[in-house]
């Protein structure tokens, strides 16, 4: 890191304890030894679990200098939000929970809606209301141009991110980041891959020609707290994912690994299915992109969305139980491109 240990002092709330970056970020936040550290799941055993990790971590870390708080709690309960934020005077707010897989959130709209852009609103009004000093906002390489519901879900958080740091009365820096897979997150195609090695199964490949962006947790932490601190306000920033790997050539190595060597009959493509793009982009065409201080953190930028977006994602929200899913999801990606990104086609 860059800035000394103490720079990120005070009460830091974490959403999303368990899951691969929350978790991560946790882990790797009590370094800093701040006065206290708000973890908050929707899940009891994943909250279990991340405190059994903590506490194995203790002998090489202060742990005890810090207050752990966990809270189980679902972030679209403004109630229960708004009271953690009355209860402890928090500084930084990392925003990581979201539903994250872009099949399941494309069989389950009305939530991923509900989620991923009614609980980031929840936050983000809470910070802004109760005087929190930053808030990050963790995005995701798929709501550049997005096709899928999880992208343009993640998308609208970002332009919302913009249009919150457009208020000059408020006293929270609003910062978003973006980056692409993260190896050891739940559910990624490395964890698909070694169980289906391990059952001894074909492995299930969407198309040969299918590739992604991959980061080890431990670098993707350690970046997004580089950009906690060098983070001003309404700023996007990307992560340098290096170049994008083909995952038919994942699934070889992986089987090298366990010691077997692919047959043309190992792999199942299974076909794209709606919402997968064959190649994720970092930026988007009517993106600018800019260096930093550091060398693998980039900045972009582009045209402040309209305040009428706010308007619109209000709207989406009131009728997320009330439409039919088509035209649910017709309002979805129409509020998203609505912002000057129409026409958006799988490459």
């Amino acid at each position: 890191m860059h800035k000394p240990a103490n720079s990120l002092g005070g009460d830091i709330q974490t959403i999303a304890s368990r899951a691969s970056i929350g978790g991560g970020i946790c882990k790797e936040l009590v370094n800093f030894l701040p006065q206290r550290l708000i973890a908050i799941d929707i899940s009891e055993n994943n909250l279990f679990r991340f405190l059994s990790e903590l506490k194995n971590l203790e002998s090489g870390i202060e742990v005890k200098e810090t207050e752990i708080i966990y809270k189980i709690m679902d972030i679209r309960n403004r109630y229960l939000v708004e009271k953690l934020l009355q209860d402890y005077s928090v500084d930084y707010l990392i925003h990581t929970a979201a539903l994250k897989h872009v099949p399941f959130c494309e069989e389950n709209l009305s939530e991923a809606i509900s989620v991923n852009v009614g609980g980031t609103l929840t936050l983000m009004n809470l910070a802004k209301d109760k005087g929190v000093k930053k808030f990050i906002y963790i995005s995701t390489d798929k709501a550049v141009e997005p096709i899928s519901v999880m992208g343009a879900t993640k998308r609208i958080g970002e332009l919302l991110i913009k249009i919150f740091s457009q208020d000059k009365n408020s006293l929270t820096r609003f910062i978003s980041v973006r980056f692409g897979n993260v190896i050891g997150s739940s559910g990624n195609v490395i964890e698909v891959f070694s169980q289906q090695l391990q059952a001894h199964k074909p492995l299930t490949i969407t198309a040969p020609e299918m590739s992604r962006f991959f980061m080890s947790l431990e670098e993707a932490v350690k970046l997004i707290l580089e950009v906690i601190w060098m983070g001003q306000e309404g700023q996007t920033f990307v992560l340098d994912m290096g170049k994008p790997i083909r995952i038919k050539d994942l699934a070889y190595d992986m089987a090298l690994f366990y010691g077997k060597r692919l047959r043309d009959e190992d792999i199942i493509y299974i076909g794209k299915r709606r919402g997968e793009k064959i190649e994720e982009k970092l930026w988007g065409a009517q993106e600018k992109v800019f260096t930093t201080a550091h060398p693998k953190i980039f900045r972009v930028e582009e045209e402040a969305p309209d305040f009428a977006l706010l308007e619109r994602v209000n709207f989406l929200l009131e009728n997320v139980y009330n439409l039919k899913e088509e035209e649910l999801r017709d309002l979805l990606f129409s509020t998203v491109r609505l912002e000057g990104t129409r026409g958006f086609k799988d490459v």
